[in-house]
């Protein structure tokens, strides 16, 4: 470990000559700032929580282009953001990353904006690639590697004593609150996900029939946190049981839509249905169609509450950081694991009670 240290040490001391960043301090003159860019090529959740960043952006510089770098997996969640210039899915390879960054370095940013957390390094070599000398390389601080992370950033905003209190989505509007000096900026926070025509079209197609109903999810992005094909059945059965007014869609990731099916096939009731496989936007048109949101993702969990859908989720303590990750602005209800361990240790009738009592809830 100190050897890695060392070694990041030096090549952060090269980072510092080249770059040769010198510390901007908030606020920002809103005037000044015209092309940002944001990074947020990560998870599915990650970008989910990120709209309202950019709604946010948009309403406080509204002349303003604002282009992001996304991922593979999270850039359709931007397919009827109209408010986005360009939008770049990041290649595959590291290298070839920083030469995407040269490549769009002519958009002449003023404001760059890494809200990637857990690859700082990497991000901050793209800010200063993509950006100039001028440009504001804006994070969120790192309590214990300020100094470090000052050669690639010259704006660290520190949240610490938010970390943990608040949601990831509050938590990146404090940031961009904090660069901009705004001290009540609530009115600006806007949790919405666009659904477009073809999509709203699709869900009114497989849905209109099975009014009301819940939206069931199998899939989760960690084998710790998904049930198993028989404690699924379990659980679905007591359900459609006891609200003998819904019918239930089971939605999965792609590749489980097999289980899916074998699922609706072993709990044997027609009020239980899946679809053949959807896209990521068909899936929040069919969730914003919904009346409650069953899942063990936090994908799923924001897009519920990005289309004001309550949602009960289920969570393990193996987790990291459960509460900024929770929903905002929707009811909500959980389960949880008792100690750091898979959900399938959740007893059924914890699992089926808790649902139960947020559905009569909600009444």
């Amino acid at each position: 470990m100190k050897i890695e240290m060392l070694f990041k040490k030096f090549f952060y001391s090269i980072f510092r000559i080249i770059f040769r960043n010198n510390n901007i301090s908030a606020p920002l003159n809103k005037i000044e700032i015209t092309n940002v860019l944001v990074l947020r090529y990560d998870a599915i959740g990650d970008m989910i929580v990120t709209l309202p960043v950019i709604r946010m952006l948009k309403k406080i510089l509204p002349e303003s282009n604002i282009d992001i770098i996304a991922s593979t997996r999270n850039i359709s969640i931007l397919d009827s953001e109209s408010i986005i210039r360009n939008k770049y899915v990041q290649p595959i390879g590291f290298f070839k990353s920083l030469v995407q960054a040269a490549r769009i370095r002519k958009n002449d940013y003023d404001l760059v904006l890494s809200l990637v957390l857990n690859d700082t390094t990497k991000a901050g070599l793209i800010a200063n690639i993509a950006g100039n000398r001028k440009t504001v390389k804006a994070v969120i601080e790192h309590d214990k590697r300020r100094d470090i992370y000052s050669a690639l950033f010259n704006m660290q905003v520190p949240l610490h004593e938010h970390r943990k209190k608040i949601t990831m989505l509050e938590l990146q509007c404090k940031f961009i609150a904090d660069i901009f000096g705004l001290k009540s900026y609530d009115h600006l926070i806007e949790n919405k996900m666009s659904i477009s025509i073809e999509d709203s079209k699709y869900a009114d197609t497989k849905t209109s029939e099975l009014t009301p109903f819940i939206v069931y999810n199998i899939s989760s992005g960690n084998d710790y946190r998904t049930f198993s094909t028989e404690k699924n059945v379990e659980i679905l059965r007591r359900i459609i049981n006891d609200l003998t007014e819904y019918n239930i869609i089971i939605i999965s990731a792609p590749n489980e839509q097999q289980k899916a099916e074998e699922i609706r096939d072993k709990v044997e009731s027609d009020r239980v249905v899946v679809f053949d496989s959807m896209s990521l936007t068909q899936v929040a048109a069919i969730i914003n169609q919904s009346t409650i949101v069953f899942t063990p993702d936090t994908s799923i969990v924001h897009i519920a509450s990005a289309t004001q859908i309550p949602v009960f989720l289920i969570y393990s303590l193996l987790s990291s950081h459960v509460e900024e990750w929770l929903p905002y602005g929707v009811k909500f209800a959980y389960v949880r694991t008792k100690a750091r361990e898979p959900i399938e240790n959740i007893a059924t009738e914890d699992v089926v009670k808790g649902f139960l009592d947020f559905e009569r809830e909600l009444k």
